[in-house]
């Protein structure tokens, strides 16, 4: 997966993330998000991303604005 990537760019922590988010194992996805902004803090994927998974763990949820929908089971 993009563990094997030798450049760890914001990019590839964000997608890291991402992929966690997807599998439901938000404590990795925050971590890989939140380094992605350490390496880029206007990076709006990963706030987009970041704001995802607050709204799975919450169950909050922006209407009109899908983000917040992003990493929620159905």
């Amino acid at each position: 997966m993009l563990e094997e990537c030798t450049i760890r760019d914001h990019i590839i922590e964000n997608y890291s993330g991402e992929c966690y988010g997807y599998i439901g194992d938000s404590d990795n996805a925050i971590k890989h998000i939140l380094r992605s902004l350490s390496l880029m803090n206007d990076y709006i994927d990963a706030l987009d991303n970041l704001k995802s998974i607050g709204g799975s763990l919450t169950g909050a949820i922006e209407i009109g604005d899908y983000t917040w929908a992003k990493f929620r089971s159905q």
